[in-house]
């Protein structure tokens, strides 16, 4: 089993290696970025989106 500690070392049965794969947090930091967009897209187009909900 890799585990990705930071995304500078893997951890192995004999130790830490160099590791290329990219780290959780970027991961992360770009799925964020990705929901910021689609906040303030909504936040442009409340109409639009608010059309689209059903009314109590």
């Amino acid at each position: 089993m890799w585990v990705v500690l930071r995304g500078q070392l893997r951890v192995t049965s004999g130790g830490f290696e160099p590791c290329a794969v990219p780290t959780l947090v970027e991961h992360l930091q770009a799925h964020d970025d990705r929901i910021a967009n689609l906040l303030s897209t909504r936040s442009a187009l409340p109409g639009l989106i608010d059309s689209a909900t059903p009314e109590q």
